[in-house]
């Protein structure tokens, strides 16, 4: 049995609208999480440059636009910092 091309495949995942932002770049902390999963993770298997799909470009597309909305959502790592700080200092639960 073939194993399904990975490129492929993450195209194909990007290109269906029923796929959630969080499904694709998984549970990041902050904006800088995100970040790193669309430069190591994603971006290298759908930049078409990189991937000689056709719909490769499209997918790119909605991938970028998917790094915008995580953008908008997550907090930047500086920002997180604070709310830690915020939550070492109150009292522990009983």
């Amino acid at each position: 049995m073939s194993q399904p091309h990975r490129s492929n495949d993450i195209v194909a995942a990007l290109l269906d609208e029923r796929i959630p932002t969080i499904a694709v770049f998984g549970p990041c902390r902050c904006y800088e999480d995100a970040q790193r999963v669309f430069n190591k993770r994603l971006a290298p298997y759908v930049h078409p440059d990189k991937n000689d799909n056709p719909l490769a470009h499209e997918a790119f597309k909605r991938l970028v636009k998917m790094k915008e909305e995580c953008k908008e959502l997550l907090p930047l790592r500086e920002d997180l910092s604070d709310v830690d700080a915020d939550d070492s200092s109150a009292p522990a639960s009983p």
